[in-house]
């Protein structure tokens, strides 16, 4: 049916106001009546070149005016749409491209070569090919057909139906009042979700769509400052954004309150109830201000929440809640690997209409008032931690005043210090709030038993749809001397002779030699006729001088480890007050044979006194190191959950 794909709104509404302006970018301008025409000849070139009913064509194209016209040309074609970013990196294209096989691209001739290196499909440049598009009779009404959200038919292998994104257009506009005078800002990368809720909202509505020349989520190099004009210059009334870029755009508004917007939807990653009062203070009561949960699988809104909803103050600012469910979607919390519902922590599944249900892998834990408490990512790990360890750390880093956001990944090329080696481990990295410092160092001995090491970064990396590229993040840099000759093989493993080795084999060797030697040709002079086996017959003698010899090599071998062992055992990762204990103990239970024995040897069994000093000082210390190591062997890693 007509009502159940959006395109048909927008013909309708090209019929109804063909001089209303639909599409603003720059300076260049689309009524409705020529986004109809533009969309409706281009959609007939499209099938000439055989795009036919579900198809899939790739959309790839820079923010302009022809970016919303192709979507919808692609849809009156009968066809299904993926976008991607001609700025994504090649590889990335690459790989995309290959796995969709698409009958279609649509690009502009600056991208037509790129493309062409990867993919066997004919190939459509809105620029050069203007003049036969432009003879092209519109095409005919196409059947009702699939249309998708790229970077999840992708990543994911959801297709979103027609008659889905219907409904949320159906609900959006009764939500959020959306009428033909509003002007919608779209900020988003065309591969995100909100980029496909913007151009709904706004052409399904009769509104104007306004692209921003710009993509702030992403581009480190746009300033918030020309975003908070472009609200003045075009008077936008609806703005959409996702979490990382709404707080930067609540800095830039605190002097400077946008006149004319009154709604102001926030979505993406977890967003805490006192960044929403804050901003929800900054803006004012004239501006409508929601948080929308959505994931990347979905264009509806699954969950809203507005202050007005709470009631009384009685809510945390450190709590990230997750509002009322929309109506039609239907969410449940439902236990890890099940489907069972759950009031402990679990994974939340949605199902919207008649579809089926599926997870969204998103952590929360319900709440008696029907609330949700949003946790994190379920598909986000680190070394020695799982999903809610993860993000109950990032709640915690996040928790001081100085930290505007906060994400735990594994660094794989991680220095160890004590080790001596490059390990994979987990890394705290944060945002500092404008004005303030972080002092890292501090924030990484308050989460010793969790993370290696916390790194300030001025931003973190995203990825077109908006969410942190961890792979992206910082990486350790090891020092050159850490590499080759000097320490580490190719593979980061010890090498025999080398500073920065496991053990300090090399040097520890040679001290152990050493000290072995000195001890052994020492002994007569500290402990004169302790060794004396005058007296023993043969071959018993021998054996006593193997002990004897013995003796010293344990204590060579307890010095050594002393001075040099004790980045091997700090590497076992036990805590510090433990390793430090266990490496003192384990160096003891060398180091005191060689005087304990010669002491022994030349005390009389009836002296009490010296017997009484020497179990003290031998026999009961060396129990308590041995109860040392085994408490130190039997104790977990301090980089798992506790």
């Amino acid at each position: 049916m007509d009502e159940d794909q959006v395109h048909r709104l927008v013909e309708g509404h090209a019929r109804r106001a063909p001089e209303a302006v639909a599409v603003v970018c720059g300076e260049r301008t689309l009524s409705y009546g020529e986004l109809d025409s533009t969309s409706a000849r281009l959609a007939g070139y499209l099938r000439q070149q055989g795009a036919g009913k579900r198809d899939v064509v790739v959309v790839c194209l820079d923010r302009s005016v022809e970016l919303p016209a192709a979507v919808l040309a692609v849809l009156r074609a009968g066809a299904v749409y993926v976008l991607l970013e001609p700025s994504a990196p090649d590889r990335r294209l690459r790989e995309v491209l290959r796995e969709l096989d698409p009958a279609l691209v649509i690009t502009q001739e600056s991208h037509r070569i790129r493309l062409a290196d990867v993919v066997e499909a004919a190939i459509v440049c809105v620029d050069t090919d203007a003049g036969a598009i432009a003879a092209e009779p519109e095409a005919g009404q196409a059947p009702e057909i699939f249309g998708t959200n790229p970077a999840c038919l992708v990543h994911r292998g959801t297709a979103i139906e027609h008659r889905q994104l219907a409904l949320a257009q159906r609900d959006w506009a009764g939500h959020y009042e959306l009428t033909p005078v509003d002007r919608v800002l779209q900020t988003a990368p065309a591969e995100s979700v909100v980029f496909t809720a913007d151009w709904i909202r706004a052409l399904c509505s009769g509104a104007t769509l306004v692209l921003a020349g710009r993509d702030f989520g992403t581009d480190r190099t746009a300033s918030i400052a020309e975003l908070a004009e472009l609200l003045d210059e075009q008077r936008i009334t609806v703005l959409e954004c996702e979490t990382h870029l709404a707080r930067r755009l609540g800095d830039e508004l605190r002097e400077r309150r946008p006149g004319s917007l009154r709604l102001f939807a926030v979505s993406g990653e977890r967003w805490f109830l006192g960044e929403h009062r804050e901003l929800a203070r900054i803006l004012g009561p004239r501006v409508r201000l929601v948080h929308v949960h959505r994931v990347p699988e979905v264009v509806n809104d699954l969950r809203r929440l507005e202050l007005s909803m709470l009631g009384a103050p009685r809510f945390r600012d450190d709590q990230a809640l997750l509002g009322r469910p929309v109506p039609g979607v239907e969410i449940r919390v439902v236990a890890p690997g099940t489907w069972q519902s759950t009031t402990d922590v679990g994974e939340v599944a949605i199902r919207i209409g008649e579809s089926p249900l599926r997870r969204t892998r998103d952590l929360a834990r319900l709440r008696p008032d029907g609330l949700l408490d949003h946790l994190g990512r379920a598909d986000v790990r680190a070394t020695g931690l799982n999903a809610v360890a993860v993000a109950e750390v990032e709640s915690a880093l996040r928790s001081f005043p100085e930290v505007r956001e906060a994400v735990v990944a594994d660094d794989p090329d991680f220095w160890d210090e004590y080790a001596g080696r490059v390990r994979r481990t987990a890394v705290g990295y944060v945002v500092p709030t404008p004005g303030r410092e972080i002092d890292a160092a501090r924030l990484a001995r308050l989460h010793n038993g969790h993370l290696a090491r916390v790194v300030v970064v001025p931003s973190l990396p995203r990825d077109g749809s908006g969410a942190v590229d961890r792979e992206r993040l910082p990486r350790a840099v090891v020092p050159r001397s850490r590499h080759g000759e000097t320490g580490l093989t190719a593979k980061g493993g010890p090498r025999w002779f080398g500073e920065n080795s496991l053990t300090g084999i090399g040097y520890g060797l040679a001290i152990a030699i050493a000290l072995t030697l000195a001890s052994y040709l020492l002994t007569d002079v500290f402990w004169p006729g302790s060794r004396n086996t005058e007296r023993v017959p043969q071959p018993w003698a021998a054996f006593f001088h193997v002990l004897y010899a013995a003796e010293s090599a344990s204590f060579g071998l307890g010095a050594a480890y002393l001075f040099r062992g004790y980045r091997w055992i700090a590497s076992l990762e036990r805590g510090l007050p433990l390793t430090v204990a266990a490496h003192l103990s384990l160096a003891w239970l060398l180091l005191a044979w060689w005087p304990q024995d010669n002491f022994y040897r030349l005390s009389s069994p009836q002296d009490w006194p010296r017997q009484t000093v020497l179990v003290f000082t031998f026999n009961i210390t060396l129990m308590v190191a041995g109860a040392v190591l085994v408490r130190f062997v039997s104790a977990r890693r301090r980089t798992e959950p506790r």
